[in-house]
């Protein structure tokens, strides 16, 4: 109270007091104890004298407005002019009370308080409808349907991103944008019944569904199915439409087959039993069933919310007191939980755990990564399909006598950004979980197979190999037994390829490199003394191939080897042999050298007579390389495979 009159103050309290206002006055009289009382009494309402001898109320009134402009500012003073009230109350002040009419006061001071509580009312009110305009807004987009609200003049006023995952189009393009615009993408033979479904609506105000072809960012068309309903705003009167447009192609495409099917049947009907009569009869009957039932669901979405609480996807929504402010239809179908048990509590635990424990939705409000990976049997991965959404995956054994769910979170925005709660769907992948333990199953049994046949081929070649053994001992033909030893190495060469494979994880493919040696420490080992007169180096990178190559490879090197071993050093000289392996790109260069005696220089790799240099020059061309002797100290042989020829 803004008073230099202490009577004039305590006339004030006493009318208060009458007036049945419970109260606490603080006075003050000049500026400085007015800006303190703002600071620290804090008050609910201000009422100010015209003038007094240090200050004025104008001046008061200035200051209330900038420091606390909510608070109600009333002139109580003995006698003010008519323009001065006029030109206070264009200021800002909300009343005026004159001294002589003092038991005007509690009913000022009251209508005052109500107005501003009246205002605060309004203020909640308005930022409760944007918020929650802003969930439908964020749970439309990310659903699978497409929704567009055309005002009364035919204008796009909302168009939902769906129309990207539908058609192909952005929805920006189209925003602002003629009806027409969208109309013009419509199949010209669907154009006339959707039009006539439009102003159907228009003129009856009554929802209508309706089938149509829509031409795609790729040029074709595809089938769509609309529920048309009035839009109506805040007091129940229609302000355009609403559209809810539902991708039903690969239905479509379903239907047409089933309609082509039928007509089969009902030419074979003419030709059959009874039997396959009443066969068809019933298969009719269930597909009108089906049709009809189809047709009771999408009549049954309407406005906003229904549509959303009509999606095929289990939803539900959490405010940031982690309850459930949201349930669909589809969540209750799929857990048995309804909806009027479950809004307003934080019981949705109940859905997938015999205890109380946080969902997804929970750990994400509370930005808890670490307890998503705690809690689920995969990480969160981030998804694209909007921002900060994530997805898990857990076993539940409680559903449905237990079932693999793909759980995806993602939070709930205000106008302001803030989060203000957060959505969950679920998606039951069991059938791919069990597809893939299936797989996972065949793979490894079709692994022990293929490691037993391999095995097998490598006992039955040792058994050959073996056998040849025995025979060349009873020869005594140095050559002979060269021959015969040529051979059991050529046999162990084919056998190491299946040992390596039934040995390795990759059944399709040989690691050459290592595969190279051990052939030839077993040509090696197969002399007696080569070991202690030539020494083996080996420069070979890693090189995977197949089963099919490796065996001619293997051939050519163990007879390259043989030859050297044989030939290269005479008189038990001593000396090296030289293994390479190159891989650049598809090109595979294998290079064998060694430091013996050499070649002759008139030999000729195609008119040899020698059976393993033939043998080395046919396994080459069944390799589709090339094979060359390099010049040079010694002997050297560059063999280059294309394994993309191969």
């Amino acid at each position: 109270m803004l008073e230099d009159v202490p009577f004039d103050a305590e006339l004030a309290e006493k009318e208060l007091e009458r007036g049945g206002i419970p109260f606490t006055t603080c006075r003050v009289e000049n500026e400085e104890e007015f800006l303190r009382g703002i600071r620290e009494f804090q008050p609910h309402i201000i009422l100010a004298d015209h003038s007094l001898p240090s200050f004025d109320g104008k001046s008061a009134l200035k200051i209330a407005k900038q420091q606390i402009p909510q608070v109600p500012f009333i002139f109580f003073s003995g006698k003010i002019g008519g323009e001065f009230v006029v030109e206070v109350l264009k200021e800002g002040a909300k009343d005026y009370v004159f001294k002589n009419n003092i038991s005007k006061l509690p009913y000022t001071i009251r209508r005052a308080l109500d107005e501003v509580e009246e205002a605060r009312e309004l203020d909640r009110a308005a930022r409760s409808l944007e918020n929650r305009e802003a969930q439908l807004r964020l749970i439309t987009r990310n659903i699978q349907d497409m929704v567009m609200q055309v005002d009364v003049h035919s204008q796009i006023q909302y168009l939902s991103s769906s129309l990207h995952t539908i058609l192909g189009y952005h929805h920006q393009d189209f925003l602002g944008q003629p009806l027409n615009r969208f109309l013009e993408l419509v199949h010209p033979d669907d154009q006339g019944k959707l039009t006539r479904a439009l102003e159907g609506v228009k003129s009856s105000s009554t929802s209508v569904q309706e089938e149509f072809r829509c031409k795609n960012a790729e040029g074709g068309y595809h089938w769509l199915e609309s529920l048309i309903n009035p839009f109506l705003d805040e007091n129940q009167e229609e302000n355009g439409l609403l559209l809810v447009i539902r991708d039903v192609d690969h239905r479509k495409k379903v239907e047409l087959q089933l309609a082509r099917h039928r007509e089969n049947l009902e030419k074979v009907v003419e030709e059959r039993t009874r039997e396959l009569e009443e066969a068809n009869v019933k298969l009719s009957q269930e597909i009108m069933e089906r049709e009809k039932l189809y047709k009771s669901l999408l009549n049954n979405e309407k406005r906003l919310e229904s549509i959303i609480n009509g999606s095929p996807i289990p939803t539900f929504a959490i405010d940031t007191d982690h309850e459930v402010v949201f349930w669909n239809q589809a969540l209750e179908n799929f857990t048995g939980i309804k909806r009027r048990d479950v809004l307003g509590t934080t019981h949705h635990w109940q859905v997938f755990y015999p205890e109380e424990r946080p969902c997804m939705a929970d750990l994400l409000l509370e930005n808890d990564w670490e307890g998503i990976c705690k809690w689920y049997s995969t990480p969160p991965v981030s998804m694209e399909v909007a921002e900060m959404v994530y997805s898990a995956t857990g076993f539940f054994p409680q559903i449905r006598d237990g079932k693999w769910l793909r759980m995806t979170a993602f939070p709930l925005l205000d106008s302001e950004g803030e989060v203000i709660g957060a959505v969950e769907t679920l998606e039951d992948i069991t059938p791919e979980v069990e597809y893939q333990e299936k797989i996972k199953s065949s793979l490894e049994e079709k692994e022990i197979l293929l490691r037993e046949v391999h095995h097998r081929v490598k006992n039955n070649l040792q058994i050959i190999s073996s056998l040849i053994s025995l025979q060349s001992n009873r020869l005594d033909d140095e050559e002979t037994i060269h021959l015969f030893r040529k051979t059991i190495n050529r046999i162990q060469s084919m056998a190491l390829v299946h040992e390596k494979l039934y040995q390795s994880h990759d059944f399709a493919r040989i690691n050459l490199a290592e595969y190279i040696k051990d052939l030839v420490q077993n040509v090696l080992n197969s002399y007696e003394g080569s070991q202690e007169r030539i020494i083996l180096e080996m420069d070979c990178e890693p090189v995977w191939i197949n089963i099919n190559t490796a065996i001619p490879c293997a051939l050519i090197i163990n007879e390259l080897v043989t030859n050297s071993v044989k030939h290269a050093f005479p008189h038990e000289g001593t000396g090296k042999i030289i293994i390479q392996l190159r891989q650049e790109g598809d090109q595979i260069t294998i290079t064998c050298t060694d430091t013996g005696v050499g070649l002759p220089h008139d030999i000729n790799l195609h008119e040899t007579s020698t059976l393993g240099l033939k043998l080395v020059q046919a396994l080459t061309q069944q390799l589709k390389g090339e094979i060359k002797i390099l010049k040079g100290k010694g002997t050297s042989f560059k063999i280059q495979i294309n394994s993309k020829a191969l």
